[in-house]
């Protein structure tokens, strides 16, 4: 039941924008920029985005040309050919329309659908909202409540999602309680 990576904190934009990325840095002298927190379908050539910077500025962007890397994906942006406009997308958040994303198998969510649930737990009640999404390797994590409590998103702690009721109930182990 894994969360699907959409962006670093999975935001959702008003008028159905999803972010799928962020650009972390500049990538070579052609303005190719790295981008991080995505999943690789998202960026492809044609692909139409909105960077959106820290100031709320929006540019629109289109995807002339992706290639992996390490851990980030090098996008080449149509219009973009100059190391130094590329700079000003730096730290930018990369939105699409939510319709343009593909549909997922039953039991995998888009971090973005995550956000914003209130979750609760058999034992303990309600621990709080849903803030962000921190992908580590073993596990992605809950960050929930004004604390930052991370909370498992595996199925050993039952977690059960239920987007319409805009909820999502764990069983978490006792002892747990300690760390809220």
């Amino acid at each position: 039941m894994p969360a699907q990576r959409g962006a670093a904190e999975g935001s959702l934009g008003e008028d159905g924008w999803v972010s799928v990325g962020s650009v972390t840095r500049v990538f070579g002298v052609r303005g190719a920029v790295k981008v991080r927190g995505v999943d690789p379908e998202m960026f492809v050539p044609g692909r139409d985005v909105i960077a959106v910077a820290a100031d709320g500025t929006r540019r629109p962007l289109h995807v002339s040309a992706v290639r992996k890397a390490a851990r980030h994906l090098v996008v080449e942006f149509a219009g973009i050919n100059d190391p130094e406009v590329a700079r000003q997308l730096r730290g930018a958040s990369l939105m699409v329309q939510r319709s343009d994303l593909p549909q997922l198998p039953a039991g995998v969510f888009r971090a973005a659908d995550l956000v914003g649930l209130t979750v609760c737990d058999n034992r303990l009640g309600e621990l709080g909202t849903v803030r962000r999404i921190v992908h580590y390797p073993a596990a992605d994590m809950l960050c929930v409540g004004d604390r930052g409590v991370l909370i498992p998103f595996m199925r050993a702690y039952r977690v059960r999602v239920d987007l319409p009721a805009r909820r999502i109930e764990v069983e978490l182990p006792p002892g747990f309680e300690d760390l809220l």
